[in-house]
Formats: C-alpha cells, sequence, structure tokens
C-alpha cells in the first residue's frame, strides 16, 4: 500500500487488494479464518494482535473495496466484544472465543490461577491439568505485557483510517496510560516478548505521536529508545543483531521509526 503511493503504482494497489481479500472472513465473529501457506483453510486466528494488524495493514489502502470495507467495518464493531483488558489492564491476549475453544481455555485460566484467585500457583490442586494451565496463564501475561505497545500501535493507525472512527477510543487512551505506567518497570525491562521481540524503542515513538504527546516522546520514548539500542544493536555490524533470535526482522522493524516525523526523531536523539 505505501508502495503504491510512493511509486505512483497501480499494480500495487491492486495486489494489496487482494492480499487483503485472501484470508476468508467469519461474519459469525467477525473475525478472519487462518489460511495456511499452502493455501488451505483452517480456523479462526484467535491471537489478537494478528487480527488488528491484519485490519491495521487493510484499513491503509488509498481505495479500499467496498466488500473488504465492509468486513473491517464488521471487525471494528466487533472489537466491542474481543478488545478487552486483563486484570492488569493489559489488552488480552486472546480473542474471546466460544466455549472449550483454546482461546476460552487460557482466558478461563486466568482468573483461577490469578494471585487472588482460587487456586493460584502455589496453592493446591497442583496436577498436571492445572499445572498447563497455570503456565498457559503465566505465558499469556507474559505475552500481554511484552505486546502492548505492538497492539495498541496498530489499534492507533486504525483509528486515524477512514473506516476505525468508530473505534473505542477511551480503550485505547486507557491502554496507553499503563503502556507509560510500566514503561520503566523491570518487568517490562526483562521481558522476552518487549525488546527482544516487539521493540518498543521502535513503536512507542509512533505512537505516542498518535496518543501522547512531545513530553512522553521527549521521556519515555527517549528511555525506551536509548535501551532498545542497547539491548539490541550492534555498531560493529551496524544493525540489530544483539539479544534476540531474529536480527534480520528485527532491523526491518526500523520501518516503525521511519514512520516517525523528522520533529520526533530529534527528540529521540536528546538534541532538544
Amino acid at each position: 500500500t505505501i508502495g503504491a503511493t510512493c511509486l505512483q503504482r497501480a499494480d500495487l494497489s491492486k495486489a494489496a487488494a487482494a492480499l487483503g481479500r485472501y484470508f476468508p472472513f467469519d461474519t459469525t465473529q467477525n473475525l478472519w479464518v487462518v489460511r495456511e501457506p499452502d493455501g488451505s483453510l483452517t480456523q479462526i486466528d484467535t491471537t489478537l494482535n494478528h487480527q488488528i494488524w491484519f485490519a491495521m495493514a487493510c484499513s491503509l489502502q488509498a481505495e479500499i473495496p467496498p466488500e473488504l470495507k465492509n468486513e473491517l467495518q464488521l471487525f471494528i464493531q466487533g472489537l466491542r466484544r474481543h478488545l478487552r483488558h486483563t486484570d492488569k489492564n493489559l489488552i488480552a491476549h486472546t480473542v474471546k472465543s466460544p466455549f472449550l475453544s483454546k482461546a476460552w481455555l487460557i482466558e478461563a485460566a486466568s482468573p483461577i490461577f490469578s494471585k487472588n484467585g482460587p487456586y493460584p500457583q502455589t496453592g493446591l490442586f497442583q496436577n498436571k491439568f492445572t499445572r498447563k494451565l497455570s503456565a498457559i496463564h503465566t505465558l499469556h501475561n507474559q505475552k500481554e505485557t511484552g505486546y502492548l505497545a505492538f497492539t495498541l500501535l496498530a489499534l492507533a493507525r486504525i483509528s486515524t483510517s477512514p473506516v476505525g472512527k468508530s473505534l473505542d477510543s477511551n480503550f485505547c487512551i486507557k491502554s496507553y496510560a499503563k503502556l507509560k505506567e510500566i514503561a520503566g518497570e523491570r518487568s517490562f525491562d526483562e521481558n522476552i516478548w518487549s525488546f527482544p521481540y516487539n521493540p518498543p524503542g521502535f513503536e512507542f515513538p509512533h505512537l505516542a505521536e498518535q496518543l501522547g504527546d512531545k513530553k512522553d516522546i521527549c521521556t519515555i520514548g527517549r528511555h525506551l529508545y536509548q535501551r532498545q539500542l542497547e539491548k539490541t544493536y550492534d555498531k560493529q555490524k551496524r544493525s540489530f543483531t544483539k539479544g534476540n533470535s531474529d536480527p534480520a526482522t528485527m532491523t526491518a522493524r526500523l520501518y516503525t521509526l521511519a514512520l516517525c516525523r523528522a520533529e520526533t526523531l530529534d527528540l529521540l536523539d536528546g538534541d532538544n
């Protein structure tokens, strides 16, 4: 989509539209279905950030095909059900799915094995099944922390698109406040889904342009950007090859910074 605009390539616009229609849309849950690399279809993708980022990419098209536009509007309506905060005010990692689905089991495990739940991880009933649920609950807590900036950035970009006007702005504001709250915490700094995987040092500055203000960029944005460099940038190789398992992808994630205004990039460097 961006290539079509920058390069004035109508064929790229058509390719983007075709990709947007490649994944079938399930109107019973207002979510897209997984299509495997071999073209076969499986089930609805229950990972919420996958759904949100796909919707965001589709919403950026200069001319959204009518059928896809309708799907996007239905998806945003469905987010009233699927988009929700956890007991820690993080964005839930999975969609709200039917009974006995994988996503339902994960959601059911959260209150059971939370700190204040009836069977916390250090409590009773530690059998194979409950240990598994407890492990899943812990994993998703970690992901919900590490993915917060990533998911929120996509929501913010959807909200600025022609189809995103009905998106719940209060939800985004509350999530942004939570992100600012945890940005300096050790649990966020050491989270395996944060700096080594979803680079908040690249994502937060662009997010702050849309939901925050200049002060957020100068303080939190600058801190996260500097930590991102310290943790992942190799000066000798001049790429982001430190502390992560996929240096090529991490280096490519710089595109998020490229979306920022020049003023924001100057503020990150600490010159102002």
